[in-house]
């Protein structure tokens, strides 16, 4: 364990100190660090680990002939959308003045909506589309007509993961935060697909130990990983039809519900698939328990068929264009992979098979972090946890309420957002 990641488990630990009722870090921390050591996920210098980021919003507009409500906001609102012939039309131009946003900032983009071929050009551009799971904001303007909204999804092409990539996608929001009246009501979310790498430009196979780990780890911590997001993505809600909880929706969720034991028998049932010889059967045990739902861990596209975009995706995550969340949850979800890849099996086992039973508060989610090796974020979500109460459903502050870069003061010209959704400070 390095000198610096010493230090930073202890100054966590100092910071919990004044918030007892946060899940701050046990004394498992620096044990967990000895007992994982860091192992290198890179190949000839390269990172090996691949992720890619779905974005979901919303974007406002307003017809030519409307006056805009809110002139003072200087984004752009009029102009977005010019013909109004049929709503198809509109939404091609929606998409169309984002792809162009995107490129004068430098981002290779295209959209897939009838003007643009984007055939073989996925691995390599982000892409705005369609997504009829986005719904508008339902407060206070579902009785107004000052805006329009048009539901918008922007998917990145496969990255490697590394500091430059994720940085790549805190711009792709902040460009988007900077030009448009943008919201991300409770219908959207941030999805975060990781794969083992590409080998001539495809997602690599999956090898059944590795995919057993990281199945094994996300059914015993899922508790855990459950605080970095808002109860309305956890249980219940419209959001949490399209990411349920995988110890409840999945196969062996639904065979196990009424196993006073189910935690324990789970964690074994993975585990003895590791060394089946391909993800098929580990795939069917913890994907949905039926019809076309995907649990909030989708491994769906690990089939055998599947060619392109074998990756597990992580759906959990609320709707946010806020840059430093979405690469700090990039972050949890690659790192995740990372150690499942690299763990020393025996240890791995052992290590699950004596937390499966604690609750919460006895092994935390700051701890899960640490034991992965991703300390650094457990610092960020440390001081989440002190501005929000994990444990419940506060408003999610906004970029849009960030000061804008002319150092006008918040809430002046970034309060679209609350605005959007009758939020009042």
């Amino acid at each position: 364990m390095t000198d610096s990641t010493s230090q930073n488990i202890k100054d966590l630990q100092d910071f919990f100190d004044d918030y007892p009722d946060l899940p701050a870090p046990t004394q498992s921390a620096s044990a967990n660090l000895q007992m994982f050591p860091k192992v290198s996920t890179r190949k000839n210098g390269r990172p090996i680990i691949t992720f890619g980021v779905e974005l979901e919003m919303t974007i406002a507009w307003i017809y030519p002939k409307d006056t805009d409500p809110e002139p003072e906001d200087p984004r752009k609102v009029k102009g977005i959308v010019v013909e109004t012939v049929d709503s198809s039309l509109i939404r091609v131009q929606v998409y169309k003045h984002i792809m162009n946003t995107l490129r004068k900032a430098g981002i290779r983009c295209l959209s897939d909506w009838g003007f643009e071929t984007v055939l073989g050009k996925k691995e390599t551009y982000w892409l705005v589309k369609d997504d009829g799971s986005i719904y508008p904001p339902t407060r206070p303007y579902d009785q107004r007509d000052d805006y329009q909204f048009t539901g918008v999804e922007i998917t990145s092409p496969p990255f490697y993961s590394c500091e430059d990539a994720r940085a790549q996608a805190a711009v792709v929001c902040d460009i988007l935060t900077s030009n448009y009246r943008v919201s991300c009501p409770e219908s959207t979310g941030v999805h975060v697909h990781v794969g083992l790498g590409l080998r001539n430009g495809v997602e690599k196979a999956w090898n059944p130990s590795v995919l057993a780990n990281l199945m094994a780890v996300l059914w015993v911590f899922e508790d855990r990983l459950d605080f970095i997001h808002p109860q309305r993505r956890r249980t219940g809600g419209y959001s949490n039809l399209y990411c349920p909880s995988m110890r409840e929706a999945s196969v062996l969720g639904e065979s196990l519900k009424d196993n006073p034991n189910w935690k324990q028998e789970g964690l074994e049932s993975i585990l003895e698939l590791k060394d089946e010889k391909d993800c098929m059967a580990i795939r069917r045990l913890l994907s949905f328990k039926g019809g076309i739902n995907r649990v909030n861990y989708n491994i769906r596209n690990l089939a055998d068929n599947v060619k392109r975009g074998r990756t597990i995706e992580y759906r959990q995550h609320e709707g946010t264009l806020h840059g430093k969340r979405v690469s700090s949850w990039v972050k949890v979800c690659a790192g995740l992979v990372e150690f499942a890849l690299t763990v020393d099996q025996d240890k791995v086992e052992d290590f699950l098979r004596r937390r499966v039973d604690d609750a919460p508060e006895d092994y935390t989610v700051i701890d899960l972090l640490i034991a992965i090796g991703r300390s650094d974020v457990a610092e960020f979500y440390a001081y989440r946890f002190r501005d929000n109460d994990p444990t419940q459903t506060p408003p999610t502050p906004s970029p849009l309420d960030t000061p804008p870069k002319d150092g006008s003061p918040p809430g002046e010209v970034y309060s679209f957002y609350r605005r959007i959704l009758g939020i009042h400070n």
